[in-house]
């Protein structure tokens, strides 16, 4: 089978297709035809090298995230069938005509979804929903503030916000993206490029910051968040780095006394709060207004997918097709 592979970690690392073996199954893992597979910012760190122990083995098929059609199933899966439609996520090998993933990680995908539509929320709409309910204690009535507005997870939680009841403000590089981050349903919008967006938040909020910033920039937007955080009860939510790393200093806002949390949600697999966020990834599947993925590439001309995403020039969710 076709497959798009790293060779080794590193700044130019770039993919190559091959010719790999289809893979083996186990006992519990179902072989999935791909139909399409979802890019995430992970995958992007994680052919730098900067994943650490979440890291692959190079040489290796990178790929989090796949939907398509079942082809075999292990001899100790149950409740799936040979032609189902299904999605699923895994650590890697997603980026290949088939793919083997666990029973547990796969999912369903109803007559309503397609399989690009399943991948814009597979993955970044249950990030979103732990994120907002879970770390950031999110209630209806309140203002958030969302980095990167028009990613896949930044517009995820705008659409969220919207579901809820919240008042969202978006922030995003281009007027391109400040669209796109409208149509998701932010109340305001603030290109950071070419505005102060502190000063343009306390407009928006009366001097009286937000009650919640999602934060998956990192980098300089540390220094300058604590600025628009609401004092004493305000949350200060960080899940990304994609500007890098930075540093917080918390003695330059002691006296506003807001919570801080850096946070991931792999510290919640297997807990009830990913239950829920799975349930309601499904619910919303079955419901919801589903929207298309922004860029779709041929899995050929995957290194210029990955060049959209890694220089920031994309917005919602990139997928692969064969």
């Amino acid at each position: 089978m076709k497959a798009a592979r790293i060779k080794e970690y590193g700044p130019d690392s770039k993919f190559e297709i091959a010719e790999i073996d289809k893979p083996t199954i186990k006992p519990r893992e179902v072989l999935v035809k791909v139909e399409a597979a979802g890019i995430i910012f992970s995958d992007v760190l994680d052919i730098r090298g900067h994943h650490g122990p979440f890291g692959s083995r190079a040489p290796y098929v990178p790929g989090w995230e796949v939907a398509g059609t079942v082809e075999k199933i292990g001899s100790e899966v149950k409740g799936f069938e040979l032609g189902q439609r299904v999605a699923g996520t895994f650590s890697h090998g997603g980026y290949a005509e088939y793919a083997a993933v666990s029973a547990d990680a796969l999912r369903g995908i109803p007559a309503r979804c397609s399989f690009r539509q399943a991948l814009v929320y597979l993955i970044n709409l249950p990030v979103a929903y732990l994120h907002y309910t879970t770390f950031g204690q999110t209630q209806p009535s309140e203002t958030i503030l969302v980095h990167a507005g028009a990613g896949g997870v930044g517009s995820m939680l705008t659409q969220l916000g919207r579901h809820k009841g919240n008042t969202v403000i978006a922030l995003a590089s281009t007027d391109e993206k400040l669209e796109y981050c409208k149509a998701m349903g932010a109340d305001h919008t603030i290109n950071y490029r070419t505005t102060d967006h502190v000063e343009a938040v306390k407009k928006i909020t009366d001097n009286q910051g937000v009650d919640v910033v999602f934060n998956s920039v990192g980098g300089d937007t540390l220094r300058t968040d604590p600025k628009v955080i609401k004092r004493l009860t305000g949350r200060w939510v960080i899940l990304g780095r994609s500007a890098g790393v930075g540093t917080i200093d918390p003695y330059s806002f002691i006296y506003n006394s807001i919570t801080v949390r850096s946070c991931s949600v792999l510290t919640l697999r297997g807990t009830e709060d990913e239950k829920a966020s799975r349930r309601f990834l499904d619910e919303w599947l079955r419901t919801e207004t589903l929207i298309e993925p922004a860029h779709v590439y041929k899995l050929a001309d995957i290194n210029a997918a990955f060049d959209l995403l890694e220089h920031q020039r994309s917005h919602g969710k990139i997928v692969l097709v064969p």
